[in-house]
């Protein structure tokens, strides 16, 4: 019977390292670093943290800022469409809301217009102070103030004898004028110088009833300066009051 002359291979224990002794294996546990390193490595990491974190902000600030900068427009940076020229900001509101060109035909006095009117039609324009008085008081203004008759007797100025309770509206025109009217019989015209109109006259019973009023639409410019116009004047023909005074159809203007 022959028998293995090779000796035994010897056995390891399981879980070691077949690594030669004196050499350190790749597997081995790595040495732990020193406490005072870990110490002094989180504050720095963590400083270095917080200066990462200004510096995105201030840089993101810095890029807001700028671009707002940029959108934003000031007065005198605002352009034409059409030329691009600098407009001013007076410029710019001028072009946003022109002004209305004035138009003085628009600004003129509406009176002008009437009487330019009223002269194109042939008619005659007279201002004056509308006065409405009794028999009395208008033969002593007649005698102190009309050209035709200063100085007269309240006789004179009263031929007809007609009743004081009567009342007379006329338009004195100051100064005197010169008028041309229709003659009292019709014949052609004249021209005198006069400054009263008649207007027409009220009047009223013994009891004072009125019998007769063409002063009514005249009430409400009495002792006020008004403008009229009259398309045909006519002397009077005859001795009624007042005396000497041409009358017509009278269109106030104003």
């Amino acid at each position: 019977m022959i028998h293995n002359s090779l000796p035994p291979t010897p056995t390891r224990p399981v879980g070691t390292s077949q690594q030669p002794a004196g050499q350190h294996s790749p597997h081995a546990t790595a040495k732990k670093p020193p406490a005072l390193l870990i110490g002094i490595g989180a504050p720095v990491a963590l400083v270095v943290v917080l200066a990462l974190v200004l510096a995105m902000f201030f840089l993101d600030k810095g890029h807001s800022g700028k671009t707002e900068a940029q959108t934003e427009v000031t007065p005198t940076e605002t352009t034409s469409e059409t030329d691009g020229a600098e407009k001013t900001p007076t410029e710019s509101a001028t072009e946003k809301e022109p002004e209305t060109e004035k138009n003085p035909s628009a600004e003129a006095n509406p009176l002008d217009g009437k009487i330019a009117a009223a002269k194109a039609a042939g008619k005659q324009v007279f201002t004056g102070t509308v006065q409405i008085m009794p028999l009395d008081k208008m033969a002593d203004f007649q005698a102190k103030f009309d050209g035709q008759n200063m100085g007269a007797s309240a006789q004179a100025l009263n031929p007809n004898s007609e009743t004081y309770s009567n009342e007379y509206g006329f338009l004195f025109l100051s100064p005197t004028q010169s008028i041309t009217a229709g003659s009292g019989d019709g014949m052609g015209t004249s021209t005198r110088n006069c400054n009263i109109i008649s207007l027409g006259y009220r009047s009223s019973d013994k009891f004072g009833n009125t019998l007769e009023d063409c002063l009514s639409e005249w009430q409400p410019h009495n002792g006020k300066t008004v403008t009229v116009a009259i398309a045909y004047l006519q002397w009077p023909s005859d001795t009624s009051l007042p005396i000497g005074a041409p009358s017509g159809e009278v269109e106030v203007l104003g």
